[in-house]
Formats: C-alpha cells, structure tokens, sequence
C-alpha cells in the first residue's frame, strides 16, 4: 500500500534532463514515462558498482501545474529496478487544453524512507513539460544529481532495498511496518544505531553497503521476535576486555550484545552472497581464540554454517543450502532445536556455542530466541 502526497520539509533539485517526446494517443489518456538512473558510488552491491544503476523503489507522483490553483496530482508509481517509470491515466481537462506535467520523486515507499537530519524528506523534481496534449509524454532518461546529499542518500536508499529485496521479497518474511532511515544520522551515533524508532546512519557510511544492512539486520530482529534487542551494556567488567568499551567482530561481548550484532552482521553478508554453500563466513577459518557465545563474529559465522554446513539432518531437504533467514526466520530455531549430538559433536566450535545457548535457555524454540530480546534502549 503507497501513500499518498506528503507534505513535508522539501530538500529538493533539478535534474538533468535528456531526450523527450509527445505522440498521439486515445483521447483523454496520458502515458507518461521514463527512466531514473544513479550513480552507484556504495562499497559493493548487488548490481555492480561504480556505474549507473536504475532508483528502484523510489516513488514517483505525476503533477499537472495549474497556475491558478493547485496542482493536479495525476498519478503515482513505484520506480522499476531497471529505473524505468510509467504511469497512463486519464485526465479531463475540463478548463484546459492541454496539460503542463512535472514529476517529483520522493527516497519513499511503503517500507522504508531515507530523510535528511532535520526529517525533511529527499525530493527530486523534473521541469515542466507544458502544453502537453493526450498521448504519450516521454521524459527521457533522469540522473540523480552527482556529488549531492541526494546522490548519498540514494546509495542509503538502494542499499536498504537490497536488504528489503532479500528479506521480505526473496524470502518472503514481511518485517511490518516503514522504517524509516534518517541520514545523516544524529550525532549520538557516530558508527550509525538502530532502534525500534527507525535507523540513524553515519554522515559517513552512507556508501557502506553492509553498515547500512547491518542496521537493518537489526531491524529485521527487533520486528520478528517482538523485542527491542539486549541491554546495550559493553563495558565487561571481567576477561581479557574488561572496562573495554564497544565491541567489533572480535572483542568479547555479554551474550545479549554478541548475539544481536552476530546476527546483524550475518544478514548484511547474507544479503550480499554469504549464501547456500557459498560460505565466506566459516567459523573453522577464523584464527581467534574467542570460544564462546559471548564473540559477535564468532555467532555470525555460527548462524551461516549451522544452515550452509548441516548434511545430517532430517532437515536437510528443507534447509540446506539456504541461509538463516529463510522459511520465514524458524528455520534458524528449527534446526539448532533439532541438531543432533553427533552433528554438535562434529563442528567443536559450533558445539560450545549451542551448548552455551541450550544452557543459559531451556531449548531453542520461539520464545527462548524472544527472550534474547529485551530492555533495549539503541543498538550500535
């Protein structure tokens, strides 16, 4: 479901416009047409990079200018993943001639948004094209300004819909309502956070394909099992990080805070091709001693080898060779729920780390994972 017009802070500017054209069609209908290109400036992606690549998902609105009232919104559409837009729509035009069109372009669908630090939404606008008669008005090719706010936000934009791509349209799990992106983000979060509010990106990471995605893994989390993440405490006060603050792929971490950022982690690799038997996150060729539960990296690699490594199982004609966030998130707790003690036995690592969450849980199902998830505030 889209929404409609949004009045709102507009950051907007003019494009670049090439090509064009108006042909004949049945009277009193309009098509109107176009493609939106970007160019794609992020770290890595699913499409290549460093090349033009289509503004998928971005909304579009179809406006007749009325000088003397307001405008006319005539249509609305979703951008194509190859850039292209079109709508056809009749128009009465009771008063007019013809009609003067302009397209705006909002960073906005019905699952995710990326706004500016003051929560204004990023607008994008074409000319008008005046006195256009019925048929078929063809705006040609649109690039998003380069070297702009806007051209950043889009790689924020695009890199939540690869994230959305594979989550809810791959895999089909449907993670609720808009999130809403806000970059730059507020200053309290200077390596970008997540809350249940939305997700705050770095002025800086905004081409970071996996920072972004990694932000929406814990979106991902805090929609699916209902909480608001662990207590965000990172100051350990025994081990060999005791008083470190902060954690990353290798530090020690309390369980809570090692399992949400292990799984954020893996859904950004997993969305970008850490998939099926394509293991680039195995746990064996991780040359820490870190050996417990409570080591983000080490849960990341966990969660892909348990689905990508597990050719025992009874399950093994549902899940192998799929990740851990396919069949609607429950084939994560079905197979450590179900993982036999010679398949534990036969990976050490994966056996400490299992063991360790079947200890402090009294098994793997929906609510033990659930109760991983609480008395959150932010989510770095």
């Amino acid at each position: 479901m889209m929404r409609g017009w949004i009045i709102s802070t507009l950051i907007v500017t003019t494009f670049v416009l090439l090509g064009g054209e108006t042909t004949a069609r049945a009277a009193g209908f309009y098509t109107v047409k176009g493609h939106l290109f970007y160019y794609d400036g992020r770290s890595q992606g699913m499409r290549p990079v460093d090349q033009y690549n289509g503004a998928a998902n971005v909304t579009f609105y179809i406006y007749d200018e009325d000088q003397n009232s307001s405008d006319d919104l005539l249509a609305t559409g979703i951008v194509d993943w190859d850039g292209r837009f079109e709508a056809t729509f009749y128009f009465d035009q009771s008063s007019e001639s013809y009609a003067d069109i302009y397209i705006h372009f909002i960073y906005h669908n019905s699952k995710w948004e990326v706004v500016a630090s003051d929560g204004g939404h990023y607008w994008l606008y074409t000319e008008t094209k005046p006195n256009r008669a019925y048929g078929i008005v063809d705006f040609g090719n649109l690039f998003v300004p380069r070297n702009t706010n806007h051209e950043k936000a889009m790689w924020v934009f695009q890199s939540m819909n690869e994230g959305w791509n594979y989550v809810e349209y791959i895999n089909a799990w449907d993670v609720g309502d808009q999130i809403t992106v806000q970059w730059p983000g507020h200053p309290e979060c200077p390596t970008s956070c997540a809350d249940w509010d939305g997700i705050q990106i770095a002025q800086n990471r905004a081409g970071d394909t996996v920072n972004v995605i990694h932000e929406y893994g814990h979106m991902v989390n805090f929609r699916a099992w209902g909480g608001t993440g662990p207590d965000p405490y990172y100051c350990l006060t025994e081990g060999p990080n005791a008083d470190n603050c902060g954690h990353n792929w290798n530090s020690w971490e309390e369980n809570y805070t090692a399992f949400m950022e292990g799984w954020a982690n893996f859904v950004a690799y997993a969305t970008l091709g850490c998939i099926g038997n394509n293991d680039c996150l195995d746990i064996e060729d991780r040359s820490y001693n870190v050996m417990d539960a409570g080591n983000e990296g080490n849960v990341t690699a966990v969660l892909g080898d348990i689905l990508d490594d597990h050719p025992d199982s009874h399950a093994q004609d549902i899940f192998k060779g799929y990740d851990g966030i396919s069949w609607n998130f429950y084939g994560m707790v079905w197979i450590l729920g179900h993982m036999s003690e010679d398949e534990i036995d036969a990976k050490p690592t994966i056996k400490h780390y299992v063991n360790e969450i079947r200890e402090v849980y009294d098994d793997i199902s929906y609510i033990a994972w659930h109760e991983l998830m609480h008395n959150s505030w932010v989510i770095y």
